[in-house]
């Protein structure tokens, strides 16, 4: 979580700075992994097999293991900050249906209605710090999958086994869209809660 977190915790200037390259890194390791399963997929499917395709998967575990590593940081962080309560009721009336339709509608959201449930009721219920944690979390369990996939490269079958892991790498990149966009909205800003919720807070 980037601006809302910067103003839902308070934190030092420095650990505010450390908190946005992490982040940062953590994204480009996530990009970096998806075009290797991507890359991997393809290999599997037109060259000669599971021997190429493992290149890539390899790197791609790497990758997110550093993603999961870099977001471990972050919330050490946060942990360290002291999060600010007034920010608690304006997660809750966000108007997460609306912000879905309309991500989807704009190009923004990928069609992952599962998986925005799973984040919207994970930032309502626990808040942005357990939100981190479990991008955190699904990055581990993604590089798992691909620890799995090159542990059993050689088995039949294991070509057409790479399609799971780019399902699996598509899932984890929704939630990494899902919890950009949300993070960048202002913070304690009226414009994307509910109708009722919105009158209250005018």
């Amino acid at each position: 979580m980037s601006v809302n977190c910067n103003k839902a915790f308070k934190m030092s200037a420095e650990s505010l700075r450390d908190k946005k390259r992490l982040s940062a890194g953590a994204g480009l390791a996530l990009l970096g992994a998806a075009s290797d399963v991507y890359k991997a997929m393809e290999l599997a499917d037109h060259q000669d097999g599971a021997a190429s395709a493992a290149v890539y998967v390899s790197s791609a575990e790497a990758k997110l293991r550093n993603a999961s590593a870099l977001m471990g940081e972050v919330v050490s962080l946060l942990d360290s900050g002291t999060f600010r309560t007034e920010m608690t009721a304006w997660y809750q009336n966000l108007d997460f249906d609306r912000l879905y339709r309309t991500g989807v509608a704009e190009g923004v959201f990928p069609l992952s209605a599962d998986i925005w449930a799973e984040f919207s009721t994970l930032l309502v219920q626990e808040g942005p710090y357990a939100v981190t944690d479990s991008f955190r979390a699904r990055l581990g369990q993604t590089a798992d999958l691909m620890t799995d996939w090159l542990a059993s490269a050689g088995d039949a079958g294991s070509e057409t086994r790479v399609v799971r892991l780019a399902m699996a790498i598509a899932d984890m990149s929704a939630f990494a869209r899902f919890v950009g966009h949300v993070s960048d909205l202002e913070p304690l800003d009226g414009e994307w809660l509910r109708p009722a919720a919105a009158t209250g807070a005018a």
